[in-house]
């Protein structure tokens, strides 16, 4: 099997300098008192404003809402909200006799995810066992009053019909007055096929918050390993969708299209073996590994496309077209895809893409540029030769540009472990060195507050989310950041 790498990012995951380091999940409250504090206690303006926010997932801190005042989360089931100012933590719960602890809480919030802060309102998506859905909820802010706002169908089990298929750990954005949504439908195979991977169709849809009205604004089909479609970038106006996919489709519906198309004659000699009743069957119970041996020999078909959906208009344009190129082993051999570049944030209006180019044997090499949308143009912006940008949240919308424009990334020295952290000021395209950090990158941001960076950050073997000064993190104090959640 052949690993598909997005040079963007993967939500479960740390990505930094080429490093692919699982993350823990589980959240422990930090908390001052010896029990969560009511929300009743708080002042009424949680979140408000047009950014972008990304949904909280019940899977741990990496998965935060972290917004301008503070950050919304889900842990064992209830709903929580974390105060930057008074850095108290509070369930989202204002009945003063309460103990939260059980489904009549107003906080109780059972296998929630997407949990969002908007305009005083509480959003989350829900399961709905009895329709075989999940709803898109939305709650006052202790929780109460729920409604739905938009039902999306599983699917129905059949063989040969598509499922939605793992909703619950995507990444989903709220902002401008809409939810950003990836939605994965997988088809469904015989209990007796050998394999469960197979054909996918994926799509990108949004939701009027204030309507319901679901939207599918961009579709594909391919072989799930080989098709990859992402959300890179959210404006008010406009987004940009990527899709990489093997450059053939990788689609053949029989057998004798599948052998036209270029099976391995290894695994050609296997099947000419076989009855053609039971070549029959196996073909249509396992689809996929006549996929996956025609694959193998056809790596370097994989293509990457990106395109610029226009909310004015509701017109979608192909802005990039070109081929991926390859992540090398320790052993100097391909082993996975890499897209051209992913998109790094808004700057001005432009686009700012982070372009990776790998070769065998040697580190990375990044450069950043700026896309103009009006004229197509690139302008370059910062080679960080050997490095990576310092990642800026979770999920595959980040915006990497931080403190009114400024790109934190670091340059990679030779000892293999360190580097060199830098920051690069957009505005007057300067460059400061700031000090000297592990590759893996000691703290990554979730947000700003005022005069502090938000971020996660591990102490002590212990990942947790932390407030620091700017002028102690540029200056490299970290020690003096703040506890404010424990992982």
């Amino acid at each position: 099997m052949v690993p598909r790498l997005c040079a963007a990012k993967r939500s479960a995951l740390w990505l930094a300098g080429g490093l692919v380091v699982p993350v823990g999940i589980g959240l422990f409250v930090f908390l001052a008192s010896s029990r969560p504090t009511s929300i009743g206690e708080v002042d009424s303006s949680l979140s408000q404003g047009q950014e972008l926010r990304r949904g909280s997932n019940g899977s741990g801190a990496y998965y935060l809402n972290a917004n301008k005042t503070g950050i919304f989360y889900i842990d064992n089931n209830l709903m929580y909200y974390l105060d930057y100012a008074s850095e108290e933590t509070y369930v989202l719960c204002d009945r003063a006799d309460c103990k939260h602890n059980d489904a009549d809480c107003g906080a109780y919030l059972e296998g929630g995810f997407g949990f969002c802060a908007v305009d005083e309102q509480l959003y989350a998506f829900v399961t709905d066992q009895e329709k075989n859905s999940y709803n898109l909820i939305r709650m006052d802010r202790n929780g109460q009053n729920r409604r739905v706002v938009c039902s999306i169908s599983c699917g129905e089990e059949t063989v040969g019909n598509y499922v939605l298929n793992d909703f619950q750990s995507s990444d989903i954005y709220y902002g401008y007055g809409r939810a950003y949504i990836t939605l994965t439908y997988r088809i469904v195979k015989p209990p007796t096929a050998v394999s469960q991977n197979g054909l996918c169709k994926k799509q990108v849809c949004v939701i009027d918050l204030a309507t319901g009205k679901m939207e599918t604004l961009f579709e594909a089909e391919g072989v799930d390993l080989f098709l990859d479609v992402e959300i890179q970038a959210i404006a008010e106006e406009c987004m940009v969708i990527t899709m990489s996919q093997d450059a053939d489709g990788l689609v053949a519906e029989t057998y004798d299209e599948a052998l036209s198309s270029g099976l391995s004659d290894e695994l050609v000699e296997m099947l000419e073996a076989l009855p053609p009743d039971q070549r029959l069957e196996l073909w249509e119970n396992d689809l996929y590994s006549f996929y996956l041996g025609y694959a193998i020999y056809q790596m370097d078909q994989c293509q990457f496309s990106a395109y610029l959906y226009d909310f004015s208009t509701d017109q979608i344009t192909q802005i990039w077209d070109e081929a991926c190129g390859w992540h090398y082993s320790d052993t100097g051999l391909p082993d996975a895809w890499v897209d051209p570049f992913y998109c790094a944030g808004w700057f001005e209006g432009d686009l700012l893409l982070c372009f990776c180019r790998y070769e065998a044997g040697s580190e990375p090499q990044t450069t950043v540029r700026r896309y103009d949308l009006q004229s197509g143009e690139l302008y370059q912006v910062v080679d960080l030769s050997a490095g990576s940008l310092v990642m800026y949240a979770f999920g595959t919308v980040d915006n990497y540009v931080v403190d009114d424009g400024k790109l934190i990334y670091i340059r990679y020295l030779p000892d293999g472990n360190n580097g060199q952290l830098c920051s690069y000021d957009l505005k007057d395209n300067t460059e400061t060195t700031l000090y000297e950090d592990v590759r893996t990158v000691t703290f990554r941001f979730l947000g700003e507050y005022q005069d502090n960076f938000i971020g996660d950050m591990m102490v002590n073997s212990r990942h947790g989310v932390y407030r620091i000064s700017k002028a102690d993190y540029y200056a490299g104090h970290l020690e003096q950041a703040k506890l404010l959640l424990s992982v």
